[in-house]
């Protein structure tokens, strides 16, 4: 059932139960789908689980209402049940899910100014380069915190296009659409599309990231697509989705749901993209 669920690209899994029913979960999971679990079972020591029940709503309905909320990774535990026989309680750790946690806003974020929001594309530039692997082929979209994340890379990159980039090396600057089909045709490993929201509307992809045509992000998708952004710039969006105007309608509604946002440094928001 987990498996049929992440097939249909759910944006999340909400299960009912206690750890048995999250160790079940677990056990289906084969990508790094979002997780919550309804607390209803008689054993809860796992960290995937809210509160109550109605805390539980209270998430899916920040999620329906476009809200901002970050999620990380918690603990999927289980008593061990041969030490619960002999009278003691332990936990055993079977593994880790993606859940949502609190969405308030880091405070360097809520700080005005222009120094504020610089600090924070110098956590995303630092992470999203710590992050890279190796032979993997980076696409680099055009705006300013992509920009900040070309600068950490020491590369001669271009503000307004998308640079390829290779290993931390620069191997396309200010690509065409016609470079970037035959680099992703070309390269034998993974590719990553780095793009981030263009304008006061939060464009995220059309407009004014031209260069990455419908074909470009057809081949990729949005699983291969990592979108970063500073709260500061989500949270002006007064809770609007992203959007999407590839120029195929088609494609911008296969595009359209919930996407991971890089926020920080290890900080991550589930934000809604729909078609414009």
């Amino acid at each position: 059932a987990i498996a049929a669920l992440e097939q249909v690209g759910v944006d999340i899994i909400l299960f009912a139960g206690g750890d048995g029913t999250a160790r079940d979960v677990f056990s289906g999971l084969h990508d790094s789908v979002l997780c919550l679990g309804i607390p209803t079972g008689c054993k809860i020591y796992s960290g995937v689980f809210s509160i109550t029940p109605e805390s539980a709503s209270e998430v899916v309905i920040q999620i329906l209402n476009g809200e901002l909320f970050e999620y990380a990774t918690s603990d999927v535990l289980d008593i061990d049940e041969v030490k619960y026989r002999a009278g003691k309680i332990t936990t055993r750790l079977y593994g880790e899910m993606l859940t949502p946690r609190s969405a308030e806003y880091m405070q360097n974020v809520k700080v005005a100014g222009r120094e504020s929001e610089d600090l924070v594309k110098e956590d995303i530039a630092a992470w999203m380069t710590e992050s890279m692997q190796e032979d993997t082929l980076y696409l680099i979209g055009s705006g300013s915190i992509c920009m900040a994340i070309k600068d950490y890379l020491g590369i001669d990159g271009s503000l307004l296009g998308v640079d390829a980039v290779l290993n931390e090396a620069l191997i396309a600057k200010d690509a065409t659409e016609a470079e970037l089909l035959a680099l992703i045709k070309q390269h034998s490993g993974d590719v990553c599309l780095i793009i981030t929201p263009i304008g006061g509307q939060g464009i995220l992809l059309g407009r004014g990231n031209h260069t990455i045509c419908h074909l470009v992000i057809e081949h990729l998708g949005m699983k291969n697509t990592q979108v970063v952004a500073s709260k500061g710039k989500l949270k002006t969006l007064e809770g609007r989705p992203l959007r999407i105007d590839t120029g195929d309608i088609k494609l911008n509604e296969k595009l359209s749901g919930y996407v991971s946002v890089i926020t920080g440094y290890d900080e991550r928001v589930l934000y809604q993209v729909a078609a414009l």
